[in-house]
């Protein structure tokens, strides 16, 4: 196992504990991340951490079970940098408000796809 699969099923598991407790307490996970994008600098930290994971997808996908599928989820991840970038801190920030908005159990549903997700690419590395 490379190290860049290694850090893409770190990822993974954190992707799978933060849906987690988000899945427990929708609340809670939402008023951590109200908390990081209302500080400007950790926000588009945040925001900015996206571009190295997505270009680390890419280049540990041929060494992964799915080569192709981690190439799009890199090239994604990419992309969503430069729209979230664009689309600008104000506009996230409304979009997290409509989410938040919206009732705990549909929440919990979509968090279960991005657990599922963080599971995706666990496996995806040959980790398990």
């Amino acid at each position: 196992m490379t190290a860049l699969l290694l850090f893409v099923a770190v990822v993974g598991v954190l992707v799978c504990l933060g849906c987690l407790v988000g899945i427990a307490s929708p609340a809670t996970l939402l008023g951590v991340v109200r908390s990081i994008i209302s500080r400007p600098g950790l926000g588009w930290a945040v925001v900015g951490v996206r571009f190295p994971i997505g270009i680390v997808l890419i280049l540990a996908a041929p060494a992964s079970l799915f080569p192709l599928m981690f190439r799009i989820i890199g090239v994604l991840a990419i992309l969503e940098t430069l729209v979230l970038a664009l689309v600008g801190r104000a506009r996230i920030i409304k979009v997290l408000a409509w989410f938040a908005d919206r009732p705990a159990n549909a929440v919990r549903a979509l968090l279960i796809f991005g657990f599922a997700f963080g599971a995706f690419l666990v496996y995806g590395t040959g980790v398990v």
